[in-house]
């Protein structure tokens, strides 16, 4: 799937309703906002996946299956080196495949614990425009 980082979608922040221009229709957003909706959706939509049980666990983006990089399954889980390895992890696979950053210009993943329930994560990129800017978010 190719896509066009000019091309408009509707405006979606992580967690949060539409939002509504003054004259009454749906906001849309372009470049780095795209981008930036499109990287979070990513990381914290959970593919399909299977509890040691074995029962099924639906995936959140049910036409695709497999979409997702599932960071919000870190949650409750102990801060330490191997879930910071594994955050970054799941940070770089999810940027890597955004075909609107440019790639001669690798992302720039900073990850900090704030206080002793939250991890914020701010992720530098360069759109294939130029432009840059940063993603930042946090998984408590």
């Amino acid at each position: 799937m190719s896509i066009d980082p000019n091309n408009k979608t509707l405006k979606l922040e992580w967690g949060e309703d539409f939002e509504i221009s003054q004259n009454g229709s749906l906001v849309m957003s372009t470049g780095f906002e795209q981008i930036k909706q499109r990287i979070i959706r990513r990381l914290c939509s959970n593919p399909a996946f299977k509890l040691a049980d074995k029962t099924p666990i639906p995936a959140d983006y049910i036409f695709e299956q497999e979409y997702g990089n599932a960071l919000r399954r870190k949650i409750g889980e102990p801060y330490n080196r191997d879930i910071q390895e594994s955050l970054e992890q799941a940070v770089n696979q999810a940027i890597v495949i955004d075909e609107g950053l440019a790639v001669s210009r690798p992302p720039v993943v900073e990850i900090f614990k704030v206080g002793v329930d939250q991890v914020w994560i701010r992720i530098g990129v360069t759109l294939k425009t130029g432009q840059s800017g940063a993603v930042i978010f946090t998984v408590v």
